[in-house]
């Protein structure tokens, strides 16, 4: 399961980390909730750096931070995707997205199941929608549940975060080839394990 936020806070833009701060504690709390943790899924922002003030992302950077994005999308091959809140709904879903209407609805996008939950920001300025984000994740984890009992589980244990740090240059997936130019700025702290799969990162410094 990939997680796409919108943008690095300042907690996150110092460390690399994707939601290290309050937000990121209360995303922790909404995991467990539901039978879930960080080591389950995979978390990636629409930006990679954080906007000054702390402002919604313009487009057009969004646009220039795409191909780190798809990168990551090629990489991990989620088999559904969770939008944390409307910027990215309406990056990944549809630009006319509605988060107060729209959330926890399933829709499908080239093949993936991909659906959108109010941003954990949100919820620490509004409590009172902390019902429907874990009513939302309770889907999330009914549709996991189904991929297990159908088999069709791409394991996936990654503790990495592709953001700021390492570089890589390429990966290469046993039985499915090199996925080349993974873009810079990817950080993998980790492997990651795709059915019996092992992806290797190959860092930079050692081609």
């Amino acid at each position: 399961v990939l997680f796409i936020g919108e943008a690095p806070g300042a907690t996150e833009d110092a460390t690399g980390l994707p939601f290290t701060g309050r937000a990121g504690k209360l995303l922790d709390s909404m995991l467990a909730s539901v039978g879930l943790d960080r080591s389950e899924i995979y978390i990636a922002n629409t930006i990679k750096c954080r906007p000054p003030q702390n402002r919604d992302p313009f487009p057009e950077e969004q646009a220039a931070c795409l191909p780190w994005l798809k990168g990551q999308l090629e990489l991990i091959r989620p088999k559904m995707i969770v939008c944390l809140g409307r910027i990215s709904a309406m990056r990944f879903i549809k630009p006319d997205f509605r988060i107060t209407q729209e959330h926890g609805v399933w829709f499908e996008r080239e093949g993936r199941k991909i659906m959108a939950v109010y941003h954990p920001a949100a919820l620490l300025r509004d409590p009172s929608k902390r019902g429907d984000a874990f009513e939302d994740l309770r889907k999330v984890e009914i549709e996991i549940e189904k991929l297990k009992a159908s088999g069709e589980e791409g394991h996936l244990l990654i503790k990495a975060i592709l953001g700021l740090g390492d570089l890589v240059s390429n990966v290469n997936i046993p039985n499915r080839g090199q996925i080349p130019n993974l873009p810079i700025g990817a950080v993998v702290e980790t492997n990651a394990i795709f059915g019996r799969d092992r992806i290797q990162p190959v860092f930079a410094g050692d081609v």
